[in-house]
Parts: structure tokens; C-alpha cells; sequence
């Protein structure tokens, strides 16, 4: 999980309330306002998407968030953005965003896997 884990920088929380700021409903981020997928821990303002997060060491994902959904739509994305311009730098644009998402989805299933909750 090398690549992967450099990746990834935050702390994966069970609910919001671990965060930081958990008692702040403005620190909830969502996956284009339809699902939460963790906390921010930071008060800054911050105008990146949601995918971005992934990226930043104050993310706080949640261990039961939609990850593996949002990792396949980046692959997606990934896929039709070379078919449309057969350009792989442009369709590998948000590679190490996938590879931090990896990781959050390989260690929500670890930690679920050890807790018996999977």
C-alpha cells in the first residue's frame, strides 16, 4: 500500500462527531450534496470538490462513506476522458486523487474486517 498511503494523508473517523469540528454541520462534506463522506478538521475556507479532500490531511472520512462509489466514478471519468482525446497525461490528470481514494476504500475494509463489521 506504499503509493497508496502517501496518497492518503487524513484519519478515517465512524462518525462525525470524531472530527474536529463534528459539532459543526459546515464541516460535513458531501459527494456533490447527495451522500457525507466525511469531515473537514480545518476552519479554513476551502473551494477544492469534494474529490480533492481525498488529498488533504485534515480529511476525515467516515467508515461507512460511499468511497468505492466515488472511486469508480473517477475511473470512469479517467476511461472516457482518454476515449474522448486519447491523450493519457489529460485522462491521468486525477490519478493521485484515485490512488488516495484507494486507500481510503482498502483501509475502511481493513478496519471493518478487524472490527467483525464487515
Amino acid at each position: 500500500m506504499g503509493k497508496l498511503a502517501q496518497a492518503f494523508a487524513g484519519k478515517i473517523i465512524e462518525n462525525l462527531y470524531e472530527s474536529e469540528r463534528g459539532h459543526d454541520p459546515q464541516s460535513f462534506i458531501t459527494n456533490n450534496g447527495s451522500d457525507t463522506i466525511g469531515a473537514c478538521g480545518t476552519n479554513k475556507f476551502c473551494i477544492s470538490s469534494y474529490e480533492n479532500c481525498y488529498l488533504c490531511p485534515k480529511f476525515r472520512p467516515l467508515l461507512n462513506g460511499p468511497h468505492q462509489e466515488i472511486l469508480d466514478k473517477l475511473y470512469k471519468e479517467k476511461e472516457e476522458r482518454f476515449k474522448k482525446t486519447k491523450n493519457i497525461d489529460y485522462a491521468s490528470s486525477k490519478d493521485r486523487i484515485i490512488l488516495a481514494v484507494e486507500y481510503v476504500v482498502q483501509a475502511c475494509n481493513e478496519m471493518k474486517r478487524v472490527r467483525g463489521k464487515h
